[in-house]
């Protein structure tokens, strides 16, 4: 995570986009770490794990549950996809690169 953070170079506060959070895990240390935190996954499983372990851990994340291709355009100063498997969500239209 310290990694993470240094390469963003977020201060405190800053709003994060994680995009496939699976149980949270990453979104959670950010929200620990006084970040405001949105995520965005595709299970619904992951969704309900998700809201378990922040709120054992006490800290408060936006989860949102979707479906890929949905757009979705929340207010964020950075984003992060640490998922595995988020790549494949991408579609040739979403290639920022070029833009």
């Amino acid at each position: 995570m310290d990694f993470l953070l240094d390469e963003l170079s977020s201060p405190l506060g800053t709003t994060i986009l994680d995009v496939g959070y699976g149980t949270g895990h990453h979104s959670i240390e950010l929200a620990r770490r006084s970040y405001a935190v949105t995520g965005l996954d595709l299970s619904r499983g992951m969704l309900a794990k998700a809201e378990e372990e922040a709120l054992a851990a006490g800290v408060c994340v936006e989860w949102f549950f979707f479906r890929s291709h949905w757009v979705f355009t929340p207010q964020s100063d950075a984003a992060v996809c640490l998922c595995e498997g988020a790549f494949g969500l991408l579609d040739q239209a979403d290639d920022l690169i070029d833009q």
